[in-house]
């Protein structure tokens, strides 16, 4: 069963029945079936992976990918200088299967966002998704997703559930199991809002080549945030749809990006949002205020973190950036002032004062 939203409302639709449908509100439903994508030319996939001192993970991976059951038609992947020897690793694979891998060794280390959008540029397919060194394809990942642009022709992209693993490519839990919560159609919205499972965006959608080089160069500016600019980028002119079986394993690592600092996060989500203002401006009133609502209220959650980490492990700088943090929380969202954030302002205040 894939999902794809109709005017802002969801619809299930099964791939195996060939019809055309009508719910009792009179929205139409094409609900397609093999015969029906049949005739639609076949349209080649690229899988861009970038990678840094990753060699087993990298390994993991690129088994995963080999063992797709639509076998991808290039799959790139990136080194941005490992000090590992992944890249001896990346050689061996390109010599036992000529022809599908696209190897680049980068001399000098290009970071996350940039050597991302160097990557997918080197892609020469139709549609193209992505990973990162250390996650997962479960096998059936580019088979569901690609028939699922087939079967829902409105969506620009589409992104499946997936599972969160640990270091040991263990299963910690799912996405979600709940279907429903998985926004699809217009999500811009959802994007700006956190609206996720989690509040952890989608991962490794599939969209066209051309419009995942455009939106990776926008993301180029930025260290933390770099899969929010590309969903915002796409999601703000593109609609989506969803796979909801679990597709692939996002790592979750001791000293990944859910620890950092929540200031890091803050400033992120700051950067973000004043590149995109365009994007806000384009909306129509009432729906600008409503978005951009939701949009201060994930910042001001995210400041009002970063001032219960300073209080955890405060610094010289604490006692001035919990005062700046709070200004902005308030700022941002006046109602979310607790009496408990006013005691960690203080005993952050008097820690670092010692």
């Amino acid at each position: 069963m894939f999902e794809i939203a109709h005017e802002g409302r969801l619809v299930k639709q099964n791939v195996f029945t060939s019809a055309v449908s009508q719910d009792r509100q009179g929205f139409l439903t094409h609900i397609p079936s093999d015969d029906d994508t049949m005739t639609q030319p076949k349209k080649s996939i690229a899988v861009c992976v970038i990678t840094y001192n990753q060699r087993d993970y990298l390994i993991e991976l690129i088994d995963s990918i080999l063992a797709q059951t639509r076998m991808p038609d290039q799959i790139v992947i990136v080194d941005d200088a490992s000090p590992d020897d992944s890249a001896d690793v990346l050689r061996q694979y390109e010599r036992d299967h000529p022809g599908l891998f696209t190897i680049k060794l980068n001399e000098t280390n290009l970071g996350i966002s940039a050597n991302r959008h160097f990557a997918i540029q080197q892609s020469r397919c139709d549609l193209t998704t992505y990973a990162d060194g250390d996650d997962l394809y479960y096998p059936e990942k580019l088979r569901l997703e690609e028939q699922c642009l087939l079967d829902n022709p409105d969506a620009g992209f589409v992104y499946s559930n997936m599972n969160m693993i640990d270091e040991n490519s263990k299963v910690i839990r799912p996405w979600t199991t709940k279907p429903e919560e998985l926004p699809t159609g217009n999500i811009f919205e959802s994007v700006v809002a956190h609206e996720f499972p989690g509040q952890i965006h989608c991962r490794f959608l599939l969209t066209d080549t051309e419009s995942l080089v455009e939106a990776t160069k926008h993301s180029q500016s930025f260290t933390l945030y770099e899969d929010l600019a590309v969903y915002m980028h796409l999601s703000s002119f593109m609609k989506c749809a969803v796979v909801n079986e679990i597709n692939h394993g996002y790592r979750q690592h001791a000293k990944g990006m859910h620890r950092t600092h929540r200031e890091t996060h803050f400033i992120g989500l700051q950067e973000v949002k004043e590149y995109f203002h365009h994007l806000f401006v384009q909306l129509e009133p009432r729906e600008r205020k409503r978005i951009e609502k939701k949009c201060n209220h994930v910042m001001a959650g995210y400041a009002w973190r970063a001032i219960k980490d300073h209080y955890r492990s405060p610094t010289e700088l604490s006692k001035k950036r919990v005062i700046i943090l709070a200004k902005d929380a308030i700022r941002l969202r006046p109602s979310s002032v607790r009496p408990k954030h006013a005691l960690r302002i203080l005993a952050t205040q008097l820690k670092s004062a010692r």
